[in-house]
């Protein structure tokens, strides 16, 4: 990819839901008010910061291919994808269980919340922590596709998670009101289906298979 193409894409990587959150994040606040939109911003830091969770394993696994795929076989490339991702499922399963461990002391006591939202919190919290792997399974892939020097579709499903981090909550509040649980389910939904394009777009590029046939 050229420079001029790449840093397009990172302006719009940056700028579109940048954009797209002007919009929703007043129209959230105003339907679904000030707490609810607290909790909405916690769940969307609790999940980018376990997106460390990964370990650097992401670019670990870019480095690693871009070697193989300079000197060795698909057979290779393809073991080393297999054991990259288990390593980086099994630090996403460890990041979503400790915030599955800690939903109920969170939701009750320690964030401070309203008493008829303490269930809601400790659900959301819930259905967050699936997505913890999702989202380092998703790093790892997108190393995978760096790899390959796949930059252009890498860039647009960065563009495409980016909107609906904003555009899903909002779109489920149009839907079902201001219900937390579903505006967490929303993004938890997304970053399944932009898993879901990663894996097959690197199924596309190697003998890549979660279970051996």
């Amino acid at each position: 990819m050229s420079l001029r193409k790449n840093t397009l894409w990172n302006l719009l990587g940056s700028g579109a839901p940048f954009l797209l959150g002007a919009v929703t994040i007043p129209f959230l606040l105003n339907r679904a008010g000030v707490e609810i939109f607290g909790i909405l911003t916690l769940v969307w830091v609790l999940i980018g910061y376990f997106s460390l969770f990964d370990f650097g394993l992401g670019r670990a696994l870019t480095q690693t291919v871009a070697k193989k795929l300079a000197g060795g076989t698909k057979e290779e490339v393809s073991r080393i994808i297999n054991l990259g991702l288990v390593m980086v499922l099994a630090a996403g399963v460890f990041g979503g269980v400790l915030l599955a461990c800690t939903a109920f002391p969170l939701g009750m006591r320690w964030l401070s919340v309203s008493p008829e939202l303490q269930h809601d919190v400790v659900i959301s919290l819930l259905i967050a922590s699936v997505g913890i792997p999702l989202t380092t399974l998703t790093s790892g892939l997108r190393g995978v596709l760096e790899a390959y020097e796949e930059f252009g579709n890498v860039n647009l499903l960065r563009v495409l998670l980016g909107l609906a981090n904003f555009g899903m909550p909002a779109i489920t509040v149009l839907i079902w009101g201001p219900m937390l649980e579903w505006m967490v389910a929303s993004l938890v939904l997304s970053r399944f289906i932009v898993f879901l394009a990663h894996a097959y777009l690197v199924r596309q590029k190697t003998k890549f298979y979660w279970i051996k046939p």
